[in-house]
């Protein structure tokens, strides 16, 4: 009996011996614990790790403009950049706001994009998408006096002439002619163009010519967005038969790019149901209960909702 017995403390105290931990270990485990703080706080304190941003908050003050609904901010916290906020406009049943991204007469792009995609400096003319943000002094930040607009209907980001009459067709040869007495939209922007030389700012000049005799010209400055929208309403008094649309970067003396568009105008023709469908599809995003939402992307934060 004193034999078992001592054998099991022996055992009792092996296994008490097992579950210890050596010294050496715990030393060593210390210094791994004390490394990988003091790694962390060296991150945060030379800026490679940045802490969660705290949100802005807004001050607004919604309108109705001219058919459109305008979100002009009145108070902000702090000024941060454009592209540090996101832009969602959403149905009232939770799903996304889309819009015809290719003028192909299909709404195929959820309405989600950054504040400086979105910039402006004049809420005058069309615009490529169905909001736009008013950046009042073009210093791409959020600022008191910028607004915020929500467009019934707009010019989607298609080819660089559009029918605005008809839904924002395509124009261009036959079968893309164009009705004479219509609105031809032209797009200028370094996708049209086919050159990353398109900058806002840029100087843009427009002729239409029907062989020799220019029939309109119109000039404007590429925005901050970098775009320039011009509409030229075709004259039910024009020629018919091919036209060019004649499209100037920066000086006409000296001009940085230049680009020809041909098309060809028809007889004047009546808008049809089918046009004026596809007009209302299409050119039309926003309706009275629709939501639009900005969030602040460095802390994941809606700071700003509002009900149409």
């Amino acid at each position: 009996m004193v034999t078992g017995g001592a054998s099991l403390r022996s055992i009792w105290y092996i296994r008490k011996e097992d579950r210890a931990v050596s010294p050496v270990v715990g030393t060593v485990l210390l210094l791994i614990i004390t490394a990988s703080l003091t790694a962390v706080v060296g991150l945060y304190m030379f800026g490679l790790v940045k802490a969660p941003e705290d949100p802005p908050s807004f001050d607004t003050v919604q309108t109705g403009l001219n058919g459109r609904w305008a979100i002009q901010i009145s108070g902000v916290s702090k000024e941060l950049r454009l592209s540090d906020f996101q832009f969602i406009g959403s149905h009232a049943n939770g799903t996304y706001l889309r819009y015809d991204s290719d003028s192909d007469g299909v709404p195929d792009a959820p309405l989600s994009l950054t504040l400086d995609k979105l910039a402006t400096m004049s809420s005058s003319g069309p615009t490529l998408f169905p909001a736009a943000f008013i950046d009042t002094n073009g210093d791409g930040k959020v600022d008191v006096g910028d607004t915020c607009i929500a467009y019934p209907s707009y010019v989607p980001q298609g080819g660089a002439l559009q029918d605005a009459s008809r839904g924002y067709k395509k124009v261009g040869l036959p079968p893309d002619d164009i009705p004479l007495d219509s609105d031809l939209v032209i797009l200028v922007n370094p996708t049209t163009m086919g050159s990353p030389l398109v900058h806002p700012g840029d100087e843009i000049q427009i002729e239409l010519k029907h062989g020799s005799i220019v029939e309109a010209t119109t000039t404007g400055v590429v925005g901050p967005n970098g775009a320039m929208i011009s509409t030229i309403h075709m004259d039910p008094g024009w020629f018919q038969g091919n036209y060019k649309a004649i499209v100037t970067v920066g000086p006409v003396a000296t001009p940085e790019l230049q680009k020809e568009f041909q098309f060809k105008a028809k007889a004047p023709a009546p808008i049809t149901p089918t046009d004026r469908a596809t007009y209302d599809q299409v050119g039309k995003a926003f309706s009275t209960g629709d939501l639009v939402y900005i969030v602040h992307k460095p802390s994941n934060r809606v700071v700003l909702t509002v009900q149409l």
